[in-house]
């Protein structure tokens, strides 16, 4: 309702919008119908679009971009600077629009929100010239200064908050920017202190598969895939406690019996009085893919549950190792004497005939049968399989820092892999890692490897480019 002062002049607003993909802001220049300019956060972006009609056809946006000052979850402050020849629009005191349209020069100002948008306003003003809300350079470099060395162990002493007093009525707000700096930096550092943990988790793993096959510890490089995602994993507890179930088992088996006898009374001990089983109420939970927890909880997927008992049956003097068949892990069991069986620990030690893996495999994948589907498992290729599973549980959560986490994992034990490194760059194209997802993308580009679609990688490379430009 206020009139515009003679131009140039100004007008300004704090918004705060609750949705993320929420729009809402200010218009200017309007003709009380469905003409006018708006300059409005949408979807985490700034957007200035022309209206010029009121169908979504006869909207004409003229700049929509990522602007680092914005806060996408507090208040912002939105100013428009109208000239004879065109406008500027400012977020928080920073230019980041300005334009020479003139398609409308006269009309009214006030404020919009867009469909489903909860937005909240406050601080309106208009004049020639408004003032910045900012304190000046120095006085902020004071206040920072300031509270540098601030008691941690203890609220604000009086004297501190004395002295703050001093610098006008824009202390606190540049108190509140300061608290968000230090709070994103204990973000990064905990983020830093993971990546870390990570890294070594991840150097130990590679350094266990590298020894010969026969010297991999399979318990021990599961138990790190754990540890990837929990730090508390305590490997050597978790590795005492299984050796502690081969003891027991010792103990209870008659010298004497034969191997049949004692493999016997092994799927006893293990599936009846140890009660594993597979889990089947969450089968899609990472939880399953732990084998600490498939250790505590006594349920787990079909690999999990046939590493531990590969690893259980090893102690206690069984010739195990683990058949990878397409969709679902088993066992085999090769005695000294007679023909080794399939045993499906997930189904609580159940002997399949090959008929019934033929019949399982094509039931889960349709796939025809291929007797290499029985040939043993190693270690790397558990792992491996391991990794995979819990990158596409993580995905299909939309997971993106738990997938890069697999991923790079995944490119530690095998950096020649081009798929692995383009999802890797898709990943961090998602997690905001533009230099990384780059780097990825001209290794693949730099090799031209077989059976990757070229063209979809210079998309991806455009798309890391476009992101790159934006910051």
């Amino acid at each position: 309702k206020l009139e515009l002062p003679e131009l140039p002049c100004e007008f300004s607003v704090a918004v705060k919008v609750t949705e993320a993909d929420g729009a809402a802001g200010v218009v200017f220049r309007a003709d009380g119908e469905r003409r006018h300019y708006g300059f409005y956060p949408s979807s985490g972006n700034l957007r200035l679009t022309r209206f010029d009609g009121p169908t979504v056809y006869e909207w004409n946006v003229l700049r929509d971009e990522f602007v680092p000052g914005f806060d996408p979850d507090g208040w912002n402050d939105l100013k428009v600077r109208l000239r004879p020849d065109g406008f500027d629009c400012y977020c928080n005191d920073e230019l980041v629009f300005a334009s020479d349209d003139t398609r409308y020069s006269e009309g009214g100002f006030g404020l919009v929100k867009f469909r489903h948008t909860t937005a909240e306003f406050k601080r309106f003003r208009i004049g020639r010239e408004l003032s910045s809300l900012k304190p000046a350079a120095e006085i902020v470099a004071e206040i920072n200064s300031a509270v540098a060395e601030i008691d941690a162990t203890r609220p604000p002493r009086d004297e501190l908050v004395s002295s703050m007093l001093t610098h006008g009525a824009g202390t606190g707000r540049v108190l509140e920017e300061r608290a968000a700096q230090l709070e994103q930096q204990a973000e990064r550092l905990r983020q830093l202190a993971g990546a870390v943990h990570v890294e070594r988790v991840r150097q130990q793993l590679a350094e266990e598969l590298t020894r010969p096959g026969d010297e991999i510890d399979l318990l021990r490089a599961c138990l790190l895939i754990a540890a990837i995602d929990d730090p508390e994993v305590d490997i050597e507890s978790y590795r005492r406690i299984v050796d502690a179930m081969a003891q027991e088992f010792a103990g209870r088996v008659d010298a004497e019996s034969t191997e049949a006898e004692r493999f016997g009374r092994f799927q006893e001990y293990v599936f009846d009085e140890l009660g594993f089983h597979g889990g089947r109420t969450n089968y899609y939970s990472a939880e399953n893919s732990y084998i600490n927890q498939v250790i505590d909880d006594r349920e787990g997927l079909p690999i999990t549950l046939s590493v531990l008992y590969m690893e259980l049956a090893r102690r206690c003097g069984f010739d195990v190792v683990g058949i990878g068949l397409p969709g679902h892990f088993v066992t085999q069991y090769r005695p000294v004497e007679g023909e080794p069986r399939l045993i499906d620990p997930f189904e609580r030690g159940a002997v399949l005939t090959e008929l019934e893996a033929t019949l399982r495999v094509h039931g889960i994948t349709g796939l025809e049968w291929n007797d290499r589907y029985l040939e043993p498992q190693s270690p790397r290729a558990i792992v491996t399989r391991m990794l995979r599973n819990l990158l596409g549980f993580s995905n299909a959560e939309e997971e993106p820092e738990q997938a890069l986490r697999y991923v790079e994992t995944l490119l530690a034990l095998d950096p020649e892999s081009p798929p692995d490194r383009l999802f890797k760059a898709v990943l961090c194209l998602n997690t905001n890692r533009i230099e990384e997802g780059l780097r990825e993308v001209d290794w693949v580009l730099d090799r031209g490897p077989e059976g990757i679609a070229i063209e979809r990688v210079h998309e991806l490379r455009r798309a890391l480019e476009s992101r790159l430009t934006t910051e």
